[in-house]
């Protein structure tokens, strides 16, 4: 598969999408817990479920790090974007 990019702070626009029930649910709790520990004392996050979530995404995270240190020398080889 081709290199996938985009703008990130590209217009959004709405979309409908099915998800897991119980994938949503856990994910309107972390977005609670964060948002709520955040406004409390700057910027910490429970340890637990960063560490277990960094754990879980791993490979993921090491596969997206590797994508966009690719992407990023091939856009500066070509006269693209400059971080």
């Amino acid at each position: 598969m081709g290199n996938i990019t985009f703008n990130p702070v590209g217009p959004k626009k709405s979309a409908n999408l099915s998800i897991n029930a119980e994938l949503l649910q856990q994910a309107k709790q972390l977005i609670s817990i964060f948002r709520k520990r955040w406004s409390t004392s700057g910027r910490n996050c429970p340890p637990s479920a960063r560490d277990q979530w960094l754990a879980e995404n791993k490979d993921a995270l090491a596969e997206y790090n590797r994508r966009m240190n690719r992407a990023a020398y091939s856009a500066t080889d070509c006269g693209g974007l400059m971080a």
